[in-house]
């Protein structure tokens, strides 16, 4: 009730924060990643008042919700005053403007009922990624390399979300194709290597999407180790930590 359902959402959530805050750690970064943490624990209650709402009933459960889901609501608005009161300045806001029409796409599909579909699975990570950039503004960055931070965390994100679909299907015995993960993992390998030859990206980078590419071409073949989702989980937020790690240390070498 209080926290998300989907244990995947956390590393999405936690890479673009960690990825900001070693490259441009400032105190209005932190404000920044509590405010981003309130808004993505607000998901998960937001979803239950409503679907309790639609049925037109109301339980202890839904009160709960909607008490946290105040309680979250006014993180984020404190977190973010106290962030631009830090960085005396609003642009580390435009990331988060720019993916507003993403979130109202999002809710559009709680509000179906369709959380699972493949759009809003794929949003989420795409609107937790802005965070990067904000943080990196907000520690000085020029808006263009900010940008650049969350497009590395797209690049890793978005591919993830049609591995591990793709992925769980095929452990519960389901067909699948591997055709379009492995389209999606070359097309961010592409991605970052252009980000990296306009030197918006550091080698090390391209190297961990080739690591992804290749954990997901392994992952959806026959010679795969069969695998309970929880350690699918797992193994994605390790992979995750990874990619943010050889970023961090991609840059501070260049």
């Amino acid at each position: 009730m209080a926290l998300p359902a989907e244990h995947g959402g956390w590393s999405f959530w936690l890479e673009p924060i960690l990825l900001g805050l070693l490259l441009a750690p400032t105190i209005a970064g932190l404000w920044l990643a509590l405010a981003s943490f309130g808004v993505f624990l607000s998901r998960q209650p937001f979803k239950i008042a409503w679907a309790d709402r639609q049925r037109g009933r109301r339980f202890q459960r839904t009160r709960l919700a909607e008490r946290f889901l105040v309680i979250y609501g006014a993180v984020t608005l404190l977190a973010l005053a106290a962030a631009v009161t830090a960085a005396q300045t609003v642009d580390m806001l435009l990331p988060l403007l720019a993916v507003a029409p993403l979130v109202i796409v999002q809710l559009y599909f709680d509000l179906r009922h369709e959380s699972r579909h493949w759009l809003p699975e794929t949003l989420g990570p795409v609107i937790l990624a802005a965070t990067a950039a904000s943080i990196a503004l907000a520690g000085g960055w020029s808006l263009v390399p900010a940008l650049a931070l969350s497009g590395i965390m797209v690049s890793r994100a978005v591919p993830t979300v049609f591995y591990v679909r793709a992925r769980l299907r095929l452990e519960k015995g389901q067909p699948v194709s591997s055709a379009l993960s492995t389209l999606l993992h070359v097309l961010a390998v592409f991605a970052v290597l252009g980000l990296m030859l306009a030197q918006l990206a550091p080698a090390l980078s391209v190297l961990a999407a080739l690591i992804l590419l290749a954990r997901a071409v392994y992952g959806l073949s026959s010679f795969r180790r069969p695998a309970q989702p929880k350690h699918i989980g797992i193994q994605e937020i390790v992979f995750g930590l990874v990619t943010v790690t050889m970023a961090v240390i991609g840059f501070r070498l260049s």
